[in-house]
């Protein structure tokens, strides 16, 4: 789109999205940028002060940029999230591919659909209009209703859109016209009324007075229309259906003139950019972008997840049975609930079982997949597909203000079993440790590798989150809890590495998330040799990342996975294209 009239309202968006994004005194990452189309304005100004509001992490700033110069900007690193509006061109996705290298290997984060009602009289005759039809009556091609519907020949056609920057405009002209102009008419004010270029209301009045009336807005769910005019069903051409404009058909991209509002980030994205962008696209912020016009995908989604719902309670849905111990059962149920929520229909059912008895029952074909934790007998699934979903990791931390550089794994052991050589481990002497309870999974995989129950200067916290509470109290104070729970960025603490010395004496530093860390235990999952169909999809999701944020709900550190190939981001229809922005 042009620079849309309403210029200064945008620029006033982006000063006061980046007043919301100053950072804090004396500290400073830099902020996130995010940059793209004139047309999300509103909506990413508004997500943006909503973030600051609710999350710890990066600052943001949102910047309009034209789109038609925003492929090389991405490509050239200058913005962390693009905020894009329809399909990249072909020039565009040459650009990307130069710059990413693989750009299926782009994230995209949907939000959601920018889409036009074209109205008419509800005494109209006439139904449903082909993308011709439409193009012909804007550009001055048909100028009654005769040539449409025999029964209203010698009816003039009085056709209204709305100012000539808007986005409703755009979005006519790109999807029916091919970017051609609007017809002569239009900018001839001396032959008004037969033209108007007016505001929505104005435009909904003028068509529910007038029965030869045409014109057209932008689709808003929440509107209550006015029963003296009807939408027109759009078809591509005479041998498509016509489709309304419905949160359905609209989502799911069968609707002619609705245009894509989809945000990117490159493959090595940073925690903050997807962060951001997951919470863009969420259920949340969706009413954010229905303020401003946007159909969201998350509400599509939303119903979506409501008819699979229903399909698996109607017994109509593939079904998927997994045994194991008890206290996995609440995480195989958050992973069915997600796959429902989010991908397909599927009747998922968990059976806690010995794990003896588990792998007799798959081996028989009674259930699908056995899921379990830490090492396992080679002999006892032989035969059996391992998929490894994840580990439960204990991590160590200290505030901000302790420099202490890792956690040297023997004075670990001397500091939690009470028996600490000050003289060999001067750093540790004065540590405060704070823990979980004995109780706790954590408490539980921190005494196996201790080989004996935690002891000394150890005060114990219900919950994580109390434990990150009183290490961020203190410099001397040392805490330790499930990786999972440990929120990424978190400001007031840093998580140790692990100091290990091998039999020759030679240290290594191993991180948390590192294979050779010694405090984890894989969670897996088994199923045969070939996975049953009806299981596929579901390991599938897994593996994908997608059920990262309930693995870490329930305690599970996601093993890191390749990201999910996006699917080919297609140019847009052909035909001559006006710039966007």
């Amino acid at each position: 789109m042009r620079m849309p009239t309403r210029t200064l309202a945008v620029v006033w968006m982006g000063l006061l999205s980046a007043a919301h994004a100053a950072p804090p005194e004396g500290g400073a990452l830099e902020p996130l940028e995010v940059q793209g189309s004139f047309a999300a304005s509103p909506i990413l100004a508004e997500l943006v002060s909503q973030w600051h509001e609710t999350s710890t992490a990066r600052r943001a700033v949102w910047t309009g940029y034209p789109n038609r110069n925003l492929a090389r900007h991405f490509a050239d690193r200058k913005c962390d999230v693009a905020v894009h509006s329809g399909n990249w061109g072909t020039e565009d996705l040459a650009v990307l591919q130069q710059g990413f290298g693989d750009v299926q290997r782009l994230r995209r984060f949907p939000l959601g659909s920018f889409a036009v009602v074209c109205i008419v009289n509800a005494k109209s005759p006439v139904k449903s209009l082909t993308r011709r039809q439409l193009e012909q009556i804007y550009r001055d091609q048909i100028r009654e209703w005769g040539d449409i519907a025999a029964d209203r020949k010698g009816r003039a056609l009085r056709y209204y859109t709305l100012n000539e920057q808007s986005n409703a405009n755009y979005i006519v002209q790109q999807q029916a016209f091919f970017g051609h102009e609007f017809g002569p008419r239009l900018k001839d004010f001396a032959l008004r009324p037969l033209v108007q270029q007016i505001d929505p209301e104005a435009l909904l009045g003028l068509v529910a007075k007038d029965e030869d009336a045409i014109g057209f807005v932008l689709y808003d769910a929440r509107r209550v229309w006015d029963p003296r005019v009807r939408p027109l069903a759009i078809a591509s051409d005479e041998k498509s259906k016509p489709e309304l404009p419905t949160l359905e058909s609209i989502s799911a991209g069968r609707y002619l003139l609705a245009d894509s509002l989809t945000l990117f980030v490159p493959p090595q994205a940073t925690p903050e950019s997807i962060g951001f962008c997951r919470f863009a696209a969420s259920h949340e912020s969706a009413k954010i972008a229905a303020r401003h016009g946007l159909v969201p995908l998350a509400d599509y989604r939303r119903v979506q997840a409501r008819e699979r719902l229903a399909a698996v309670k109607a017994g109509h849905a593939p079904k998927v049975r997994v045994a194991g111990s008890r206290i996995h059962a609440d995480l195989v149920n958050g992973l069915f609930a997600d796959f429902v929520e989010q991908i397909a229909a599927l009747d998922g059912s968990f059976a806690p079982t010995a794990q003896d008895v588990s792998l007799a029952r798959l081996r028989s074909g009674e259930i699908d997949a056995v899921i379990g934790e830490g090492a396992m007998d080679a002999a006892a699934h032989a035969g059996l597909r391992e998929e490894v979903v994840g580990t439960h990791t204990v991590a160590f931390f200290v505030s901000w203000e302790n420099k202490l550089p890792a956690l040297d794994t023997e004075g670990l052991r001397q500091l939690q079993s009470a028996r600490l050589d000050k003289k060999a481990y001067p750093a540790l002497a004065n540590l405060q440790v704070f823990g979980l309870p004995s109780s706790d999974e954590s408490s539980k995989l921190l005494t196996d590798w201790l080989g004996s129950p935690v002891k000394g200067r150890t005060e114990f916290r219900e919950t994580a989150a109390k434990v990150l509470t009183s290490v961020g109290g203190g410099a001397n104070h040392l805490g330790w809890a499930n990786l999972s729970e440990i929120p990424r960025g978190a400001g007031q603490i840093r998580v140790l590495p692990l100091a290990i010395k091998n039999a020759k004496g030679a240290t290594k530093i191993v991180e948390p998330e590192d294979a050779d860390y010694p405090i984890r235990r894989k969670v897996w999952l088994l199923t045969r040799e070939p996975i049953p169909a009806g299981i596929a999809s579901w390991l599938e999701h897994l593996r994908s990342g997608e059920a990262n944020g309930v693995l870490r709900r329930f305690g599970v550190t996601p093993i890191p996975s390749p990201e999910a190939p996006m699917p080919v981001l297609l140019p847009d229809r052909a035909g001559p294209k006006g710039p966007r922005d």
